[in-house]
C-alpha cells in the first residue's frame, strides 16, 4: 500500500471540499439534509422555525434548547469516514410551508476536543422551507456538466448567473441533470491566458492504466491467480479517489451557494463513473486500463472495471442520491410530485449497457416498468404536467448523419458518445418504446410531458409530435454546460431540424431552440392555477466573464 498515492492526498494542488451543507429533497412534513464534515466524530444537526442566538464557543450537548420542550428538532449521528465522512439527516413530521434554519455543532468527544462548537449555521444562515399543501406556482432550476477545470472551462462557469436568477425568481429547487462531477478529464490540454494557474486534474482512467500494476501489488493481487484479488481493498481504495473528485470539483464557492440556498435533486451521467460508461462493451472498458509500455492481464482490467462501477455507485449514494426521494437499494429512477406536478428522473447509468438485449440497454426492463407504473398512478394521471429528466436527450443530434459516421467516430475514439444517445440505432427499439409510453400518456389524459436532459455540452429544444397521437403534448429541452466547456459553434449543423424523428413511423420533430458555443442553464416556471397549465422556459445562456447573460423564452403546452 505504501507504494501507491494516498488517495486523500490525490490531486495535491487542488483544494478540497472540507464542511459543507444542503437540504436535499424536502415535501410539506419532510427534509432531507445532507453534510460533509471535515472530520469523523459525533455531530448534531439541529432545526429551528426562528434563527437561534448561539455562542458557538460556549454551547453544550444538553443546552436547554434542546430539551423536549423546544421547538427545535435535532438529530445525532456518528459520521465515519466509512461513508467518506458524509450523512443525510432525514426530519419527519415538520409544518408545511415552514421555514426552518439549521444548524451543525460537534457532539460527544468531538465536542470536547474542538473550540467552535458550531460548524456551519452562524455567519451564514443556513434556511430551507418545506412544500406548501397547496402548490399551484413555482419555478426551478436545472443544469447540467459541472467541470471548472477542463479546457476552456472557467472556475465557476455560469453558477454566480444560476445563484441570481434563482433568487429573483425565488425558485423552490434545482435539478441536477447528470455530470455534476468529472473523474475523467480527457487528458491534457495547453493553458490559455485565463488558466495559467489552473493545475491539470489527473484522468482517473489515465491513472488506473498507469498504475494498476502497483494497485494489484498493493492488494496482493496475483496476476495468474485472479482469484486472489482483495477486491474489497481495491474497492475502499477506488471509492477513496471518487470521493476526491466529488471534494475538487463541489469545492466551487458559488456552487456551494446555489447547494446552500436551494433544495438539490441529483441523478448521475456517464463522468460520474468513466465516459461513455455503458455504452462499451466489458472488452472495450477493459482496454482503456491497457498501457503501451505494460504488459497487460485483460481478464485483471475487466475485474478493476467492475469494482470502480461499484465504488462510483457507493459514493455516487453517499454524495447525491442518498439525499434524493428514498428508493429500494441499487435503485437509481426516482419520483417526486409538487403540487399538481409530476417528477421522473430516470437513470441511464446504473443499469446501461450496450450488450443487452435490444429495447432494454439504456434503462432497463425494470426501470421502464416502474416508469410505466408511475404512469398509470391514480395521481399521476390527476396531474397538470409532468417533466421526465432523462441524462442523455432524446432529441438533439441529427440521428440520421450521426448513425451515418458510426465508423468514422469509431476511429476517432467518440464511439461510445455516439451510442449514449437514445437515437443511436442500438437504442432505437428503446426510445420507441419510451416515446409510446409518453405519448399515450399524454395523449389520455391531456398532460403535457417534457422531457429534460444535459450530456451534450448545447442546449436545444423540441416538440415531438405523434401523428397518431394528436391530444400528446411532447417536448425535450437540453441544457449543457453549466460550467463544462461548450461544444464547438460548428457542430450546430450537426443539431436536429425540423422533419420526421429518425426511424420513428409517427414522430415528427419541430426545432423551438438550438445553441453551440455557450455555456447554459434552465429557469421553469410552472404554473397549474389556470387550464391549461401555463409553462414558461428560460433558456439562459453566455460567457462566464459577461457581466449579463442572454435569455430565450418559449412556452411549453402551446397548441
Amino acid at each position: 500500500m505504501s507504494k501507491l498515492a494516498n488517495p486523500d492526498n490525490f490531486e495535491s494542488m487542488q483544494s478540497k471540499l472540507s464542511s459543507a451543507s444542503f437540504v436535499g429533497h424536502v415535501a410539506t412534513t419532510e427534509a432531507n439534509i445532507w453534510v460533509r464534515v471535515y472530520r469523523e466524530g459525533d455531530w448534531r444537526l439541529f432545526i429551528s422555525d426562528i434563527p437561534l442566538d448561539i455562542d458557538p464557543y460556549s454551547i453544550q450537548p444538553s443546552d436547554p434548547i434542546f430539551s423536549s420542550n423546544s421547538s427545535v428538532k435535532y438529530q445525532d449521528k456518528y459520521i465515519s469516514s466509512d461513508t467518506g465522512q458524509t450523512h443525510t439527516f432525514k426530519f419527519e413530521h415538520l409544518l408545511a410551508g415552514q421555514k426552518y434554519y439549521y444548524y451543525l455543532m460537534a457532539v460527544g468527544e468531538l465536542h470536547s476536543s474542538i473550540d467552535r462548537k458550531i460548524e456551519l449555521g452562524i455567519r451564514t444562515s443556513y434556511i430551507f422551507k418545506t412544500d406548501l399543501v397547496d402548490y399551484p406556482k413555482f419555478s426551478f432550476g436545472f443544469y447540467s456538466c459541472h467541470d471548472p477545470f477542463g479546457h476552456r472551462s472557467f472556475s465557476e462557469g455560469l453558477w454566480p448567473h444560476f445563484d441570481e436568477q434563482l433568487s429573483e425568481r425565488n425558485a423552490s429547487f434545482v435539478i441536477g441533470g447528470g455530470d455534476q462531477m468529472y473523474c475523467d478529464t480527457h487528458g491534457r490540454y495547453k493553458q490559455s491566458s485565463h488558466q495559467q494557474n489552473k493545475p491539470q486534474i489527473e484522468d482517473l482512467w489515465d491513472w488506473l492504466a498507469k498504475h494498476k500494476k502497483t494497485l494489484a501489488s498493493a492488494f496482493n493481487i496475483n496476476e495468474t491467480n485472479n482469484d486472489s484479488i482483495d477486491e474489497n481493498g481495491i474497492k475502499q481504495y477506488l471509492k477513496q479517489l471518487y470521493r476526491t473528485y466529488y471534494r475538487i470539483y463541489w469545492n466551487t464557492p458559488a456552487m456551494l451557494e446555489t447547494f446552500r440556498k436551494f433544495p438539490q435533486y441529483m441523478i448521475w451521467d456517464d463522468h460520474e463513473i468513466m465516459d461513455g460508461w455503458g455504452s462499451l462493451t466489458k472488452s472495450e472498458r477493459a482496454n482503456k486500463l491497457d498501457h503501451i509500455f505494460q504488459w497487460d492481464n485483460h481478464e485483471l482490467n475487466e475485474k478493476i472495471c467492475q469494482l470502480a462501477f461499484k465504488a462510483a455507485s457507493e459514493v455516487y449514494l453517499e454524495f447525491q442520491h442518498d439525499h434524493n426521494p428514498s428508493t429500494p437499494s441499487n435503485q437509481w429512477d426516482y419520483s417526486f410530485i409538487k403540487g399538481e406536478t409530476g417528477f421522473y428522473v430516470l437513470d441511464m447509468r446504473g443499469h446501461h449497457d450496450v450488450e443487452n438485449n435490444d429495447g432494454e440497454r439504456l434503462l432497463g426492463k425494470q426501470q421502464m416498468a416502474r416508469l410505466v407504473a408511475w404512469l398509470k398512478r391514480p395521481e399521476t394521471m390527476s396531474l397538470k404536467a409532468v417533466f421526465i429528466v432523462s441524462p442523455v436527450p432524446v432529441v438533439h443530434w441529427n440521428d440520421k448523419i450521426m448513425n451515418s459516421i458510426d465508423l468514422l467516430l469509431a476511429v476517432g475514439g467518440t464511439k461510445d458518445d455516439a451510442q449514449d444517445e437514445w437515437g443511436n440505432d442500438t437504442n432505437i427499439a428503446e426510445r420507441n418504446i419510451l416515446l409510446e409510453h409518453l405519448g399515450t400518456f399524454s395523449h389520455k389524459n391531456t398532460i403535457p410531458v417534457t422531457l429534460l436532459s444535459g450530456d451534450v455540452h448545447c442546449a436545444s429544444a423540441f416538440k415531438i409530435h405523434l401523428k397518431d397521437k394528436p391530444n400528446a403534448r411532447l417536448m425535450n429541452i437540453t441544457s449543457s454546460g453549466i460550467s463544462r466547456k461548450p461544444a464547438p459553434g460548428f457542430l450546430d449543423k450537426l443539431i436536429e431540424g425540423d422533419g420526421p424523428l429518425y426511424k420513428h413511423e409517427n414522430a415528427l420533430v419541430e426545432t423551438v431552440f438550438s445553441l453551440t458555443g455557450k455555456n447554459n442553464f434552465l429557469i421553469i416556471n410552472v404554473d397549474t392555477e389556470i387550464t391549461p397549465c401555463r409553462i414558461s422556459v428560460t433558456m439562459n445562456f453566455g460567457e462566464p466573464v459577461d457581466d449579463f447573460i442572454k435569455q430565450k423564452v418559449f412556452f411549453i403546452n402551446e397548441q
